[in-house]
């Protein structure tokens, strides 16, 4: 963890609630599951619509907006803080799970890409759910540890 700590050139003073230690460790994983299973669904079926990470601030945005589910990821060394500091009160409004970790390039790799990412949202419209979806068991210990440490939600 120091490791990373030392890549963090600046966190920003809006990162709160920050994800440490092991609960880190259990969202990059989630990420990475959420990847592998949206790039093996998109191969056996064909179909290019199964997205369920949304990557970017206007497309996290857009996808609270418009009613979307599941749990926000922030990179804490986001600048200009302006950027992105209606995220959290978006999430809040809507009681979407959200936490900041490690740097955008760290957000970046977790999702398999080598551009890195400010923020990163695992997603699901209204009627679908994670049941029956390999990162089910994952998914809810993320989202029960983030319950946990969230001083506002």
């Amino acid at each position: 963890m120091s490791d990373q700590e030392n890549k963090i050139k600046s966190i920003s003073v809006i990162a709160d609630p920050i994800l440490e230690g092991k609960l880190l460790e259990r969202c990059l994983k989630l990420l990475r599951k959420v990847h592998e299973y949206e790039r093996e669904s998109k191969e056996q079926s064909g179909i290019k619509n199964k997205r369920f990470i949304r990557r970017g601030v206007h497309e996290v945005t857009k996808s609270i907006r418009k009613g979307q589910i599941g749990i926000v990821f922030l990179a804490c060394d986001i600048y200009p803080v302006d950027i992105a500091a209606h995220i959290p009160i978006l999430c809040e409004e809507k009681d979407i799970y959200y936490g900041y970790l490690g740097s955008k390039r760290t957000l970046g790799a977790a999702c398999k890409s080598k551009r890195p990412a400010s923020v990163l949202m695992i997603a699901f419209n209204k009627g679908q759910s994670v049941k029956d979806k390999p990162f089910e068991e994952l998914y809810h210990k993320v989202t029960s540890g983030i319950k946990k440490i969230h001083p506002y939600l």
